[in-house]
């Protein structure tokens, strides 16, 4: 993939992001990524990699402090949820209060 290309295929969109194909189509059902443009044709989807890029932008709120935006917030949301999902399982294990 041409780093200076900016209309990606399917398959380059994926490896930008560092996804599978069908998980990039599946983070754009779900409208966590932009959808392609389908100007050559709807058998031709291409992906803008400036809007990829935006989709993963951090802002700087504070010089000392910053801000997923985006996909990435979404991610760590995810991430997140999923550790305390496992904290509370291996509470139960132990038998000890479930942290909340």
């Amino acid at each position: 993939m041409d780093k200076g290309k900016r209309w990606l295929k399917a398959e380059d969109a994926a490896t930008y992001v560092g996804v599978r194909v069908d998980q990039l189509r599946r983070l754009v059902r779900t409208g966590r990524l932009p959808p392609p443009s389908h100007s050559l044709g709807p058998r031709s989807p291409r992906w803008d990699r400036l809007a990829l890029d935006a989709v993963f932008e951090v802002k700087q709120v504070k010089p000392d402090h910053v801000t997923p935006s985006g996909m990435a917030h979404a991610l760590l949301a995810e991430h997140n949820a999923k550790r305390r999902r496992k904290e509370q399982v291996e509470a139960f294990r132990r038998r000890e209060p479930v942290p909340r």
